[in-house]
């Protein structure tokens, strides 16, 4: 759970800070004309830019658990075996 908060803070961070539309984010809505339009590519774009980022982490973590090493199942110790529980 805490990693997931920490990415929806990185990305959301990195969305931020990639918008460079008229007023913020939060009032696009409130934007009207060329200004709305503006707004909207200069979000769509920055989103974009969000999942690419996001989609290199993943593949990035794919590669990286396929290079794990495989664990092998503990071998049996005869001499516990012997001992009556």
């Amino acid at each position: 759970m805490r990693l997931s908060c920490l990415g929806a803070a990185v990305f959301g961070t990195l969305l931020n800070r990639l918008y460079d539309g008229p007023g913020d984010i939060g009032s696009l809505a409130a934007l009207k004309g060329a200004a709305h339009a503006e707004g909207v590519a200069a979000y769509v774009s920055a989103m974009d830019t969000v999942f690419v980022c996001g989609a290199g982490m993943m593949l990035l973590s794919l590669l990286l658990a396929v290079g794990l090493p495989k664990s092998r199942p503990a071998e049996a110790d005869p001499a516990r075996e012997a001992v009556p529980v």
